[in-house]
């Protein structure tokens, strides 16, 4: 057993036999103040209190043996080997990932270093472990400890695991395949779910801000030529410069283009948004759909960085069609 859960079991214990000790002081004091009172040969009241006093003794054994029962499957679950994990993966490129799980004053905290969501990186995190988060580690263990020998239909994307335990490193190179429900991915999705949410929160709401703004016809500066890549252009509200190419944003994400001039967006009708290390203005691919229902694609989209939005001006940069 290991310190922790020994400490536990020696504190229920300990108040246990304190709570039955007060028990037994205080019958034996209502005994001796009051027994004279009901005759010094009036065996009957003794016999009562003793029957109270079994009676508590069976109350504060029971509630030790269900706290006693509670804490060794609460020690059972937590009992997992601390261990660090360092990840190298990609296909074109390869990053490098890592996450240590470890035990301070009987509790278990992953701590990520270098945490990123959608490229944006975010700092270190550090949080406790529940029995759920710890159950996923352990079964992140049970993986590494039975990797499978030769992965099949294996991607080209690299995925090299060096994962220390007890002192020993265990390396996989690409031969984790036998868990899909259990990687270094999941596992830090899962053990900092609560982060992430609050992450993806602030960026729906960064979203909604983001595209409130946008709503509204959005006029272009005459253009003489179709728009190269990595090109910064501004848009207005006001048609200062009584252009006839425009763009038209509206609710539910609802794209218009009337400037086939500069690039052709003719049937394409919504577009997103990307929040990422930068924020993506994404207008999607135009359809034509026959009298069946088949859909053509007739135009591609475009992919923009939406560098600034106010109340008066869009400035993005075009990226590729």
């Amino acid at each position: 057993m290991d310190l922790p859960c020994f400490s536990l079991f020696h504190n229920l214990w300990t108040e246990t036999v304190k709570q039955i000790k007060h028990c037994i002081t205080c019958i034996s004091c209502i005994i001796f103040l009051f027994g004279d009172t009901f005759g010094a040969d009036d065996t009957v009241l003794h016999i009562h209190y003793l029957r109270i006093m079994l009676y508590q003794i069976k109350y504060f054994t029971v509630i030790l043996l269900l706290n006693l029962l509670g804490s060794n499957i609460y020690c059972q679950e937590r009992r997992i080997e601390p261990f660090h994990i360092i990840l190298h993966s990609g296909d074109e490129s390869v990053d490098m990932y890592e996450l240590d799980i470890y035990e301070k004053s009987g509790e278990y905290y992953a701590e990520n270093p270098n945490v990123t969501y959608m490229d944006k990186p975010l700092g270190k995190w550090v949080v406790k472990l529940d029995s759920n988060k710890i159950k996923a580690c352990a079964k992140f263990i049970d993986a590494v400890m039975s990797p499978v020998k030769d992965c099949k239909d294996w991607s080209s994307s690299v995925e090299h695991y060096n994962v220390i335990i007890n002192g020993d490193t265990i390396k996989l190179y690409n031969n984790l395949c036998n868990s899909d429900s259990i990687n270094y991915f999941i596992l830090n999705e899962l053990v900092f779910k609560e982060k992430f949410d609050s992450v993806k929160h602030e960026q729906e709401i960064l979203a909604k801000q983001i595209n409130q703004k946008l709503k509204g016809t959005w006029y272009f500066k005459p253009l003489t030529k179709k728009l190269k890549r990595n090109e910064q252009f501004v848009l207005t509200r006001t048609n200062s410069y009584k252009s006839k190419c425009y763009w038209v944003i509206a609710d539910s994400l609802s794209f218009k283009n009337n400037c086939n001039s500069i690039l052709n967006l003719t049937y394409s009708t919504t577009y997103e948004l990307n929040i990422r290390d930068v924020t993506y203005f994404e207008i999607q691919s135009g359809f034509k759909i026959d009298n069946d229902g088949n859909r053509t694609v007739t135009n591609y989209g475009a992919t923009f960085i939406l560098n600034k939005v106010d109340a008066n001006y869009l400035i993005i940069t075009y990226l590729w069609e």
